[in-house]
């Protein structure tokens, strides 16, 4: 009996080892893919430093930098207030499950739980360290349950801007905002609620997010290239700030961008679809709007080429230093210029349809076109010549309401009188096209020299 016993004690103790084991495994791997779906996105460099695996959690450093241009000489405004570029760590710990854990996720038994923290470097960590007296700035927690749904939770600490930035004003009100995340698949729903910061002697504003739903369903290619989909829908926004002046309440209501890349033979096609519902912005109401926008006939070989390039590119510019910026620039230029009549050859093609926003105003409607001419290759083996084989249609039909009291009022004004606007119903209609280097309007031709 007593045989049978330690038996099956051995036996439980070794199932629950090997479940910590796997979910270790499947947090690494997840871990490591998350990475890599934004790795050599520009400005973004981000890299693991550090991966510590362990039976019951493991801990991690994420090293992220974000790089700017370099502020143009003589702008004193800018050189006051520059920052050469934004690096920090976020340091994981990720516990696997099942555990009860005292201090992580409010000590619940579940699948797994992380905690993550931000460490700020150089000219960032000195406001950031000015800003919350050393301590942690962002804490980000995660807890997943045995019915696999996450709650995640973002913490900021009280802090004042009085002492550090002038004009602003903002109490030292804790801020805090909630998600909940049902995760099935690919597929990511959450709840967000983030109270908005309290201004003295006003009153406080909200910033709610409701029924966020993200689905993505995409494979790698070559090392390189993203094929598949991804949806956003958003079931509602809204914020509300009494002390804003400019814009007190913004509304948004059933939004859906949807965007896919898809391939064909060796080419590749990129769709990118948006709508909504409804849009309020103080005492005006806007919509239904859409609007799809098509990138056809991509050379697969050259995007993928420009991929490659511009990662070898931006390690260029790390090792070469801010001395080297304008050279790395125009070998950056060249390179791409070499790449562009393999790309131009396929005949590209730019396609904005069902361009549709109601406004109390009127309806902003309108399509655009535009197409390189691949019949013509003696045009397109240089790029100096490549505008000739460009062809492009666009038509516009605008509220005048939305014109009036703008900079381009007049140049809209000064069109309609000579024959390439027309003024119809309050409408403001715009028919163009470039052929051959020259642009007309509404029929009427305005040659230009190349």
């Amino acid at each position: 009996m007593k045989k049978k016993l330690a038996v099956l004690v051995t036996l439980v103790v070794g199932v629950v080892l090997v479940t910590y084991y796997f979910h270790g495994k499947k947090t690494e791997a997840c871990y490591h893919q998350g990475l890599a779906m934004v790795e050599g996105q520009y400005p973004l460099n981000i890299k693991n430093v550090k991966y510590k695996k362990g039976l019951f959690r493991s801990s991690a450093v994420t090293r992220v930098q974000i790089d700017f241009p370099d502020t143009p000489a003589g702008d004193e405004s800018a050189d006051s207030k520059k920052i050469k570029d934004i690096s920090f760590d976020i340091e994981h710990e990720f516990y696997h499950g099942p555990f009860f854990v005292s201090g992580v996720a409010g000590n619940r038994l579940g699948l797994s739980a992380s905690v993550s923290h931000i460490r700020f470097q150089g000219e960032v960590k000195k406001i950031i360290d000015e800003l919350f007296k050393d301590r942690e700035p962002l804490t980000l927690t995660s807890f997943t349950g045995f019915d696999r749904e996450t709650d995640v939770n973002l913490e900021i600490l009280p802090f004042n801007y009085r002492d550090t930035v002038e004009k602003m004003n903002v109490s030292s009100e804790k801020v805090e905002g909630n998600a909940h995340v049902s995760a099935g698949g690919n597929a990511v729903t959450t709840e967000i609620y983030w109270p908005g910061m309290k201004k003295d002697g006003g009153e406080e504003g909200d910033l709610i997010i409701s029924g966020v739903s993200i689905v993505s369903d995409q494979t790698r290619k070559n090392g390189m290239l993203w094929m598949g989909k991804n949806s956003v829908t958003l079931k509602a926004l809204n914020i509300s700030n009494s002390t804003n002046q400019a814009m007190k309440r913004f509304e948004l209501g059933n939004m859906e961008i949807i965007a896919e890349v898809y391939g064909e033979n060796d080419l590749v096609n990129l769709k990118t679809a948006f709508s909504f519902e409804n849009m309020g912005i103080d005492n005006s109401t806007y919509g239904p709007g859409t609007l799809i926008i098509l990138l056809r006939n991509l050379e697969e070989e050259t995007i993928i080429k420009l991929a490659g390039l511009r990662k070898e590119i931006q390690k260029l510019q790390a090792a070469s230093g801010p001395d080297a910026t304008q050279d790395v620039s125009m070998m950056y230029y060249s390179k791409t210029m070499e790449l562009l009549p393999q790309f131009m050859a396929k005949g590209p093609m730019l396609e904005i349809k069902d361009l549709n926003f109601k406004a109390p105003a009127g309806t902003l409607k309108g399509d655009a076109t535009a197409v390189v001419d691949a019949s013509r290759p003696e045009l397109l083996a240089n790029p100096l010549t490549m505008l000739s084989a460009l062809k492009v249609n666009v038509n516009l039909d605008v509220p005048l309401e939305f014109i009036e009291n703008t900079l381009i009022a007049p140049q809209v004004q000064a069109l309609a009188e000579g024959g390439m606007v027309t003024i119809e119903n309050n409408m403001a209609l715009l028919r163009a096209e470039f052929a051959n280097n020259q642009i007309s309007f509404n029929g009427v031709p305005l040659p230009l020299t190349f």
